[in-house]
């Protein structure tokens, strides 16, 4: 993956939001909530445009996990 300064913001949004539903998607599920098929079909969109932005998934959940360390 490409350090943080090398990413446009685009690329750099797409990465985070991607992440950010991850964390949802995660939440929901410990509580017994799992996402309505809206908010899947909401998380998968986020997934592939973090893909078709050339990240991994698991770039995706490494990011996810600095986030998560950093609150």
């Amino acid at each position: 993956m490409s350090t943080w300064n090398d990413l446009t913001d685009e690329r750099l949004n797409a990465l985070h939001w991607a992440a950010v539903a991850i964390g949802l998607k995660a939440s929901r599920e410990r509580r017994g909530m799992p996402l309505t098929a809206d908010e899947l079909a909401t998380h998968e969109r986020y997934q592939t445009n973090a893909r078709d932005h050339g990240f991994t998934d698991a770039d995706v959940r490494d990011y996810h996990a600095k986030l998560a360390a950093s609150r």
